[in-house]
């Protein structure tokens, strides 16, 4: 319920037609899909073939830390041509929250295990207050929702 990906992706397209004109919404959304989405789904859907992920949630804590770094990695690099390439000050402050929510999560999951799904819906909501109230509010209940999917029906 609630997979980052699909969630953040959705939520990176509301963002662009609800904020820019249809040529610059049409240019972040395929940089968005070609140089992160797609990469990322690459990358799990070959180690999902490999044998060493089971699925795209990858529950272990063990198998994580190599998804981490190639968040970590595929972001920095992201971040970086978003950076160079981009004067809105709007898409550069979604995408350090992002790349901080990853680097400390993979911090964290030296200790404990994190909920992906869960981190990062209440990030998008609060990141979405800026852009909509009642699109942030929406997925505040959604991330309620995620949360408590992670808690209590395991």
């Amino acid at each position: 319920m609630g997979h980052p990906i699909l969630l953040g992706f959705v939520a990176g397209i509301y963002v662009n037609f609800k904020e820019f004109e249809f040529q610059k919404a049409l240019n972040l959304t395929l940089l968005l899909s070609f140089c992160f989405i797609l990469p990322l789904l690459g990358y799990l859907t070959y180690k999902i073939k490999k044998g060493e992920f089971e699925d795209y949630d990858i529950s272990n804590k063990e198998k994580r830390k190599n998804l981490y770094v190639f968040l970590l990695i595929l972001l920095a690099l992201f971040s970086s041509y978003i950076f160079w390439s981009q004067d809105s000050r709007l898409i550069k402050s979604g995408v350090i929250p992002v790349y901080l929510l990853i680097l400390f999560s993979y911090l964290l999951n030296f200790k404990i295990k994190i909920s992906l799904h869960m981190s990062f819906s209440f990030m998008l909501a609060i990141m979405m207050m800026k852009v909509n109230g009642k699109a942030a509010f929406t997925l505040l209940l959604f991330a309620v929702q995620i949360g408590y999917s992670r808690l209590y029906l395991k």
